[in-house]
C-alpha cells in the first residue's frame, strides 16, 4: 500500500479550514476502494508548529521517513511560502504543490505581481509601505497623513488598504476618501504592519482553479459560478492556464480576477494549494463540472506520484 502523509493545520489563520480540509483526504483514502490502495498517515500541525502523528509530538524526519507522498492541506502563511515543500524536496519525499521557489513567489503578493507584470496581464497598481518605525518615520502624530497624502499624489482614489502580513486583524480597509485612507495607515501604525495600498478595480469577481493532466487537457480549468458572459468565462480560464503554465505552477493553482465591463480583466492574486472543504471554491467549481472529490484526491496524489 501507498503510504500517505496529509498534512494540515499549521501556524496561519487558517488553522481550521487547514483541518477540514485535512479532514475531507483523510475521509477519501479511509473509503473504499481506496483504503485498499492507500494507507492515510495523519500529520497535525499545531499552531505552535508542533508536528504530531496520531496525537503524540514528533520531530518531522521521523515523519517523513515512513510516508511515500504528501497531500499538503497546510493553511496559507505556513504551507503555501514554499518552506514546508522545501522540507520535503530535502528528504525526497514526492507531494502535491509546486516547487518551493515559485510557491513563495506565487504567496509574496508583491513577487506574484511582478511576475504578472512581465507576463503583461493587468493587475491593480498598489504601494508597499513598510512597518512603522519611530527613528525612520519621524512622529506618529503625522505619519498617518503623510503617508496617505503620498498614495494621493501617485494614486488616485478610490483605494484599497489592508495589511501585507497576513494574520493581522487590521482587516481591508475600502477608503473612498483622504480621510478615509488616513484612518487606515493609522491602524496600520498602531499594529506595526506593513500596509499594501491597491488601486480599487470595480466588477464582478472571479476564481477559476485549474489541474494538470486532467480530463485530457494538460491544464485543465475550472470557473467558479457566478454572472459571467461566455466570453469572459473563456478569458478567465485562459488567463489561470497562461497563469499556472508561465509561471511552472504544478498539480494545482487558483487565480483570482475582477473582470470589469470596460478595462478587461486584471489578476488579483494566486494560490498554490488547494483548500477543500465545503465552503472552498474548490468545492464549487468541482460541483460545477461534475468532479467528485474522490476523483481529484487520487488524481493529486497520482500527480505527486509522477503517474498520469
Amino acid at each position: 500500500m501507498i503510504r500517505v502523509g496529509v498534512l494540515r493545520g499549521g501556524k496561519a489563520d487558517s488553522f481550521e479550514s487547514s483541518l477540514a480540509s485535512g479532514g475531507v483526504v483523510l475521509s477519501v483514502l479511509q473509503s473504499e476502494p481506496y483504503n485498499s490502495k492507500y494507507k492515510p498517515i495523519d500529520i497535525l500541525v499545531d499552531q505552535d508548529g508542533v508536528w504530531h502523528v496520531g496525537g503524540v509530538s514528533v520531530s518531522m524526519d521521523k515523519v517523513l521517513h515512513f510516508v511515500d507522498v504528501v497531500v499538503n492541506m497546510l493553511g496559507n502563511d505556513y504551507g503555501s511560502d514554499g518552506k514546508v515543500s522545501q522540507i520535503l524536496q530535502q528528504w525526497s519525499i514526492p507531494h502535491t504543490g509546486s516547487s518551493p521557489m515559485v510557491s513563495a513567489i506565487a504567496h509574496n503578493l508583491i513577487l506574484a505581481k511582478d511576475e504578472f507584470s512581465k507576463l503583461g496581464l493587468k493587475t491593480p497598481q498598489h504601494l508597499l509601505f513598510e512597518a512603522y518605525l519611530e527613528e525612520l518615520d519621524g512622529s506618529s502624530d503625522a505619519y498617518p497623513a503623510r503617508k496617505a497624502q503620498e498614495v494621493f499624489h501617485k494614486m488616485p482614489p478610490p483605494w484599497i488598504a489592508r495589511p501585507f502580513t497576513r494574520g493581522s486583524s487590521m482587516g481591508i480597509h475600502v477608503c473612498k476618501t483622504l480621510p478615509e485612507l488616513i484612518r487606515a495607515f493609522e491602524v496600520g501604525m498602531n499594529e506595526r504592519v506593513s500596509v499594501l495600498v491597491e488601486e480599487l478595480i470595480e466588477g464582478k469577481s472571479a476564481s477559476v482553479s485549474v489541474l494538470n493532466n486532467f480530463r485530457g487537457q494538460s491544464i485543465y480549468p475550472f470557473l467558479c459560478l457566478g454572472n459571467f458572459s461566455t466570453g469572459e468565462k473563456r478569458e478567465a480560464e485562459r488567463l489561470a492556464q497562461f497563469i499556472h503554465d508561465k509561471m511552472h505552477l504544478s498539480h494545482f493553482s487558483q487565480s483570482d480576477f475582477i473582470i470589469t465591463p470596460k478595462k478587461g480583466i486584471y489578476v488579483l492574486g494566486l494560490r498554490t494549494l488547494p483548500e477543500l472543504h465545503a465552503d472552498s471554491d474548490l468545492h464549487d467549481h468541482l460541483e460545477s463540472v461534475g468532479v467528485p472529490t474522490h476523483e481529484l484526491v487520487d488524481h493529486l496524489i497520482r500527480l505527486a506520484l509522477g503517474h498520469r
